[in-house]
């Protein structure tokens, strides 16, 4: 903006002390902070490097302790899909594959039913409604993965059990209510 603009709105420009070193500050403090300042900056740099020295130890033991069935069934391992309890031969393409289609399903449910609840919260919501919603689901996200699991297991898995059996076998093939225990 130009100076006639800032003068009709009522603004002026003010001289502002350097950040670094206000003037209230006398020099012995400002050594000081400033030795604060650099001691800081080495300690979390060397907590830095400390995280990327534990993360190669967890890569150097995870490929040391492997090392037995890298040796045995070759890094084809990764890409063979044989699974053979008999002789002992297992190959990890299945499983890998099993993991990756589960995450991507996951994925596909939770990132539009993610961003549904942040769009309610944020533009849909009524004020009065938007922090209770916000604490739920700050809530839930606090509840670790492995007791929504379990839930799936011991709810979910009973509902489709018994609503797929027929109706001679003591289901309802469906056509009941939610969940019987």
């Amino acid at each position: 903006m130009d100076d006639t603009r800032d003068a009709e709105l009522g603004m002026r420009m003010v001289a502002l002390p350097s950040p670094a070193v206000p003037s209230c500050i006398s020099p012995a403090r400002s050594r000081r902070l400033h030795a604060m300042d650099r001691s800081f900056r080495w300690l979390t740099g060397g907590l830095a490097f400390l995280v990327l020295l534990l993360l190669v130890g967890v890569a150097l033991s995870l490929f040391l302790r492997g090392w037995g069935a890298f040796h045995r069934f070759g890094f084809a391992f990764f890409w063979s899909d044989t699974w053979d309890p008999v002789t002992e031969n297992f190959d990890a393409l299945v499983p890998s594959y099993g993991t990756l289609v589960s995450s991507l399903v996951a994925l596909l449910i939770a990132v539009p039913i993610s961003f549904g609840i942040a769009l309610f919260i944020s533009e849909l919501a009524p004020e009065w409604l938007r922090q209770p919603i916000g604490s739920a689901i700050e809530l839930l996200a606090g509840i670790p993965s492995i007791i929504f699991g379990m839930w799936g297991l011991f709810v979910i898995t009973g509902y489709f059990a018994f609503a797929g059996r027929p109706a001679h076998y003591g289901g309802d093939a469906g056509h009941g209510s939610w969940y019987r225990a």
